[in-house]
């Protein structure tokens, strides 16, 4: 069987630790592709910044064109949304018309999510380049420094990608779980935790079917999102551990089903 449940309803084991959670009061930037165009954005999202040049999509240059021209970026701000439904989507566009820009670009859009002190960033990109490395780095840690917790996929079956591979990013690859909130943890892989991949969205009018780590990302920003209203004086340390405890959860719920003969089917998350 299958698994095609996204079922956004808080799960028992999620009540139990984080009963009435929505996110109100938390902001998550989503560093990405832009929103969708219209007349007006939907009051839980807040406007950033462009940092593409509309003329050379590997510059850098600040503007407002926010308008999502390939649904990437909507999709994982719509993925954010409904799993904290209260959280503010703060974003940010660092992709033009196709998935490619320069580490600047990102880059910029980091410090200014940090500097605003969002408390998630997520990154549903990532770069096995080695020119990534130093930059990347030094921007993850900008934005720790300032309180906020950097949430990056880590492609399945991928080596080193940056920033996800960074001990101050907390790094995530993507299964196909029961409910969105499901997720795990495999000290062993190279992600820190596997988190539910799939999305379902409308995109021009079109539905559209996605998967992969980059919407892993958003549902473990969601989620954190949740940890940030509910322990709002936790640090890093402290975040990862509830995510252990949450995962833990996660895993025995899921066993529990199986125990009951109900079928649940996950995919292959194998990062090594």
């Amino acid at each position: 069987m299958t698994d095609t449940v996204t079922d956004h309803e808080h799960p028992h084991w999620l009540n139990q630790r984080l009963a009435g959670a929505d996110g109100s009061g938390v902001r998550v930037a989503v560093i990405d592709s832009g929103f969708r165009e219209g007349s007006s954005f939907p009051g839980w999202i807040q406007p950033g910044r462009s940092w593409v040049d509309p003329k050379d999509p590997f510059s850098t240059l600040e503007n407002d064109d926010l308008a999502d021209r390939i649904g990437h970026g909507t999709a994982a701000s719509d993925i954010v949304h409904r799993l904290a439904s209260r959280a503010t989507v703060v974003v940010h566009r660092v992709f033009g018309d196709r998935l490619e820009t320069s580490p600047g670009t990102i880059v910029a859009a980091i410090d200014r999510a940090a500097e605003h002190r969002v408390e998630v960033i997520n990154l549903s990109l990532g770069s096995p380049a080695e020119t990534a490395k130093a930059p990347f780095y030094a921007a993850c840690e900008r934005a720790r420094q300032a309180g906020c917790f950097v949430i990056s996929a880590q492609p399945i079956g991928a080596g080193v990608v940056y920033p996800a591979c960074f001990d101050h990013v907390i790094s995530v690859t993507a299964s196909r779980f029961g409910n969105a909130y499901d997720l795990d943890h495999h000290p062993d892989d190279a992600a820190d935790y596997i988190a539910h991949g799939e999305s379902r969205t409308d995109w021009q009018g079109k539905p559209q079917e996605l998967y992969g780590s980059s919407f892993a990302a958003p549902h473990l920003s969601g989620i954190v999102a949740l940890l940030c209203q509910r322990f709002p004086k936790a640090d890093l340390n402290g975040i990862r551990s509830l995510l252990d405890e949450l995962a833990k959860a996660s895993r025995e719920a899921r066993r529990v089903k199986v125990d009951r003969g109900q079928q649940v089917q996950e995919g292959d998350h194998s990062t090594k």
